[in-house]
């Protein structure tokens, strides 16, 4: 990636327009920068100098490091559900935020050495809602679970090989789904939504991953809902706690369903009515009454389900711990990491590593302003002043 497409990235990472950075420039920095110069850096059809180039990192919250060009990859997006009110500018912020993610992910298996890439699987190829059952059935068998509740629907598809991205999105987005380099399979998914509602969104995307895509937009919506479903509250368990046919069912029923499987209320009476457990009319019925209590905006009950992705962390830190990597170059190529592998505290093995690398001088004065600043620990009033080791102690 260039370094105009590098600085239109991360402005759009931010959600920040071309005038904001511009104001940002003039009012933080004292960088006076026209809209016009800004979008030639971003085209390609100019470079901003080094100072400028500083001056863009601090109002873009990256280090100059991250501007330096990259190697690329190609994406494939397979869906991208969102509402009519999301805006282009929007979606091309999800996508990049996506993007980084994924090539993080790219890069930090191969700094590690990991060659295996995820076995990608072959997409089914169905166009009916019940062979939509079938594919979530046999996902549920791979993964060895058989009719019990998925806890977490994140760890079971890291554990796949799939890069899971929570980003922070409007209403109007829900999630996407592709492969990056036709290999790396990814899932977006806004994690504003409520966890239920969140949940759903995963396996709605895992099915448009494991389904081959028809020519019809909304069959594959159907069949993906439909497999999100099956993925949550396999037909089973559904016919087993709930009954083959019914003529009414208590809301309290389905919320200890959803405190269990970790689906909503509203999904679960859908499911329902397409295991043909409830008829039309009572389906309908049914989110009348759910819309009367209010249940439609926000739903009772708890879902207690784990949903944060772990596995890019877990390689960052590998990373640093191995040496591989310090924090700051980590945070320099991938900001979206520094709440993940930041600092806390004074004794930061990151900062250590860096001390390590650094020249004698610098590795001097740091060393110097730590035991100044270690020194009213130790004064008289003092949290460690008059502590004595009893070297009895020590003995063994």
């Amino acid at each position: 990636m260039t370094l105009g497409k590098r600085i239109r990235a991360r402005r759009l990472v931010l959600g920040l327009t071309q005038a904001d950075v511009v104001r940002g420039l003039a009012a933080v920095e004292n960088t006076p920068l026209t809209k016009a110069a800004l979008s030639k850096y971003e085209i390609g059809k100019s470079e901003p100098r080094a100072t400028v180039l500083l001056s863009l990192a601090r109002i873009l919250q990256c280090k100059p490091e991250y501007f330096l060009p990259k190697p690329e990859f190609r994406v494939e997006w397979i869906a991208f559900r969102r509402k009519a009110g999301l805006g282009k500018t929007e979606q091309e912020r999800i996508l990049e935020t996506a993007r980084e993610h994924v090539n993080a992910n790219i890069c930090f298996q191969e700094l590690l050495g990991d060659t295996t890439t995820p076995v990608k699987r072959e997409a089914r190829v169905i166009t009916s809602l019940e062979a939509a059952e079938t594919v979530a059935q046999d996902i549920r068998t791979e993964w060895g679970i058989g009719f019990w509740p998925i806890e977490s629907i994140t760890s079971a598809l890291e554990a796949d090989g799939v890069t899971i991205i929570p980003v922070a999105g409007r209403p109007g987005f829900d999630g996407l789904s592709g492969f990056a380099d036709a290999t790396f399979p990814f899932v977006v998914c806004n994690q504003n939504a409520p966890i239920d509602r969140y949940r759903m969104n995963l396996a709605h995307e895992l099915g448009h991953l494991v389904i081959e895509p028809t020519r019809d937009e909304k069959l594959d919506e159907a069949l993906a809902f439909r497999f999100a479903g099956a993925l949550l509250a396999p037909a089973e368990m559904v016919f087993k706690t709930v009954g083959q046919k019914r003529s009414q069912v208590d809301i309290r029923e389905l919320l200890m369903l959803k405190e269990e499987y970790g689906i909503s209320i509203q999904a679960l009476i859908r499911r329902l009515l397409d295991l043909e457990i409830i008829s039309q009319s009572q389906y309908r019925e049914m989110h009348i009454r759910v819309r009367r209590s209010g249940f439609h905006v926000k739903e009772p009950g708890i879902c207690p389900h784990p949903e944060t992705p772990r596995d890019v962390k877990r390689m960052a830190l590998r990373l640093v711990s191995e040496g591989i990597m310090t924090e700051n170059e980590l945070i320099a190529q991938f900001p979206f990491l520094q709440g993940d592998v930041g600092s806390s505290g004074a004794e930061s093995l990151w900062q250590w590593r860096d001390l390590e690398k650094s020249t004698p001088d610098t590795r001097s004065r740091t060393l110097k302003a730590a035991a100044e600043a270690a020194q009213v620990h130790y004064h008289d009033g003092g949290d460690l002043a008059g502590f004595d080791a009893d070297d009895e102690l020590w003995e063994y």
